[in-house]
């Protein structure tokens, strides 16, 4: 395809520019939010090889702009929920949620189950929001938390539901390149399960359940989102059927895709017994 050009040929390409500060500043962000325990302005100078003096000023920057906190005693600096609150605003985030909500609270109130949205971010899955149980038990995640993706159902549905150069290049952010061989082909194994099957369902093993996730696709037929249910099971009450849960899990993500990408979709009944993947 020709290039438009927008200069003559004769003249000379533009140069790159630099934005010094803001780069110290993204780098501390992303600092910062590598590290649960948070760091000190030391700590911070140590690991970006910068001095105390520009670092000093740059905390103060983003302490007053809210991107960061400060604990006493200690003064150790922890990301804030401003950049989580600024990515709630961002229009594509607002109007998934708009849309999955109201099916997420359904969810919730008919199978007695929580249910979380999860968005990709940066290589992992992002949890965006949750509707929980209304049942005196179930599973929660903490909405901002971030998991990776190869380990779960909902990291593993974006992952089937992308094209392969998007997929390569959150397996690399995931860790993916550290697998074998064997631990490669496996991972494509399941990950072609999970795109003919339409979704992903994981034993768990820390409780009693499993982990339901189907993808949130747009007009692309990529994932958009993961929609969840960590399906939890107990000998104290009665819980719902698995095949039910995930039936009306199913349901819901096909309305919802349909909403994405504004055509209507006609959704069959998923198989009734799946393998854990």
């Amino acid at each position: 395809m020709a290039r438009l050009r927008t200069a003559p040929e004769s003249k000379p390409q533009a140069k790159d520019y630099t934005a010094p500060a803001l780069e110290k500043g993204l780098d501390i962000l992303e600092l910062i939010a590598t590290q649960k325990g948070g760091l000190t302005q030391s700590q911070i100078a140590a690991a970006l090889k910068r001095s105390i003096h520009e670092i000093y000023r740059m905390l103060s920057s983003l302490e007053r702009r809210g991107y960061i906190y400060r604990t006493r005693p200690g003064d150790l600096y922890f990301l804030s929920m401003r950049t989580f609150e600024l990515a709630h605003r961002h229009e594509p985030t607002r109007g998934l949620l708009e849309i999955a909500l109201p099916e997420m609270r359904q969810i919730a109130d008919q199978t007695e189950q929580s249910c979380n949205l999860g968005i990709p971010s940066a290589g992992r899955v992002l949890i965006v929001d949750q509707v929980l149980s209304p049942a005196p038990f179930g599973f929660s995640v903490r909405v901002g938390a971030h998991f990776p993706m190869l380990p779960n159902a909902a990291g593993r549905v974006l992952l089937a539901f992308q094209d392969d150069d998007v997929r390569n290049a959150w397996m690399r952010a995931d860790g993916a390149s550290d697998l074998s061989d064997s631990e490669r082909a496996e991972l494509a194994r399941s990950l072609r399960q999970i795109r003919s099957r339409g979704y992903a369902e994981v034993q768990d093993q820390q409780f009693s359940g499993v982990t339901i996730s189907f993808p949130l696709l747009g007009g692309y037929r990529t994932a958009l989102a993961a929609l969840t249910v960590p399906y939890v099971s107990s000998i104290s009450f009665r819980t719902r059927p698995l095949a039910e849960v995930r039936a009306r899990l199913h349901s819901a993500a096909a309305e919802i895709s349909a909403k994405l990408s504004g055509a209507a979709t006609q959704a069959g009944a998923p198989a009734a017994d799946a393998d854990a993947t």
